[in-house]
């Protein structure tokens, strides 16, 4: 079965289906491919990672591409610290924050159990938080620099 995305999984059905709906976007097959690999992946992707999925892709289609879908909320961009740039599925589909560990780079997943506080921070700064990130040092290195 085959409906929005091209993917058997129901997973990636659902996820297409809610772009189609909350979107105004034109979803093109390129489009299609682009976020059926986001969500079979589940990871963080970088412009390398999808033109070696899809050789036929080119560079400045991805780019657009990708500039589309974070406009609309359905990838956020992320700065690895090394210039490259990532891109993970967004807001509108999978709304978390991150941790990155100073040492080994890693990044990880945090659940949103503080969102609840993000009012009341607003309310005192004046700020509007539109992303909320941390960085320190994992538990991993904490553990290796005790050994």
């Amino acid at each position: 079965m085959q409906i929005g995305c091209v993917s058997n999984s129901l997973v990636a059905i659902y996820v297409c289906f809610k772009c189609l709906i909350m979107t105004d976007i034109q979803w093109t097959p390129v489009r299609r491919r682009i976020m059926n690999y986001f969500e079979r992946k589940k990871r963080m992707l970088t412009v390398k990672d999808l033109l070696q999925y899809d050789n036929t892709l080119d560079k400045v289609t991805v780019y657009r591409t990708l500039d589309i879908f974070q406009k609309a909320g359905l990838v956020r961009e992320l700065f690895l610290g090394n210039g490259e740039k990532g891109y993970e599925l967004g807001d509108k589909i999978d709304h978390h924050h991150h941790f990155r560990c100073e040492q080994c780079r890693e990044l990880y997943h945090l659940p949103c159990e503080f969102e609840h506080f993000l009012g009341d921070w607003e309310h005192k700064t004046g700020f509007e938080f539109h992303n909320f990130d941390f960085s320190g040092i994992c538990k991993k290195c904490l553990k290796l620099a005790r050994v």
